[in-house]
């Protein structure tokens, strides 16, 4: 019995590992079946929705080539605009330096008139001090004098008290 209930044991084994074996496979299969379903799904899904997401893409495509483009004639536009603020700039600058400097010498020449008139005008100042200012204040104060004179003799009186300030002032004139 050994022997035969060896090999009963055996083939008994082995049995039940072909049908643990089979029944994995069919497990597989089912799996791989639901798998199949869900990929004919998804591809289908995929199927339908790819025209659209393809067109789209086209369209943005076709948008995206036209944006560069348009980017291109803005960039050529602002270099020709930035090539010609430049030369204006450039322009202006030279008119501004030449301005200026013709300014300078606008500027220096009438300080040099300005100087020569307010030294003419002081000359003219002292000379009319000199010579008409200073004779009319001697001549006032000679006729004061006289007139004080004429009013000490007519009147029989003693002179008004001349105060201190009106004497220091009469000596500085």
């Amino acid at each position: 019995m050994n022997n035969e209930a060896f090999a009963s044991v055996f083939v008994i084994v082995v049995t039940l590992a072909i049908l643990m074996q089979a029944g994995v496979l069919y497990a597989i299969y089912k799996s791989l079946s639901r798998l199949n379903v869900e990929v004919r799904e998804a591809r289908q899904s995929f199927e339908n929705t790819k025209e659209p997401l393809f067109s789209d893409l086209k369209l943005l495509l076709n948008q995206s080539i036209e944006l560069v483009g348009n980017l291109n004639r803005i960039s050529s536009d602002f270099s020709k605009v930035a090539s010609t603020a430049r030369n204006q700039v450039e322009k202006f600058d030279g008119l501004v330096s030449e301005t200026a400097d013709m300014a300078r010498q606008h500027v220096h020449r009438l300080d040099g008139l300005v100087g020569g008139a307010i030294d003419s005008i002081e000359r003219t100042s002292r000379a009319v001090q000199d010579n008409i200012l200073v004779p009319v204040r001697e001549v006032s104060a000679v006729i004061k004098g006289v007139k004080m004179g004429l009013d000490f003799l007519t009147s029989k009186r003693q002179p008004p008290s001349v105060d201190k300030s009106a004497q220091d002032e009469a000596m500085f004139i």
